[in-house]
């Protein structure tokens, strides 16, 4: 998708060298695991109480959007 894109775009605009298949596949690891470990989360603490996996959930978006707002920049290029 579109995520994909601006990577590819990025990797080229910094002369990358290496397989962007890789990074892919790398990803695809990390983002299968988290969701298997979140899955084991939520379900670990829905024991306690129903309401906080919803909290929890909350929680780790708000500190992933802080975390993509101060440390994901995209450089700024004039065109002509």
């Amino acid at each position: 998708g579109a995520l994909d894109a601006w990577l590819v775009d990025s990797l080229k605009e910094n002369n990358f060298q290496g397989e962007v298949d890789k990074i892919f596949s790398h990803a695809a690891i990390i983002g299968q695991s988290a969701s298997l470990l979140g899955g084991l989360v939520g379900a670990y603490i829905g024991v306690v109480s129903l309401r906080l996996p919803l909290g929890f959930a909350a929680v780790v978006s708000l500190l992933t959007l802080a975390v993509v707002y101060f440390f994901m920049r995209e450089g700024k290029k004039v065109r002509i």
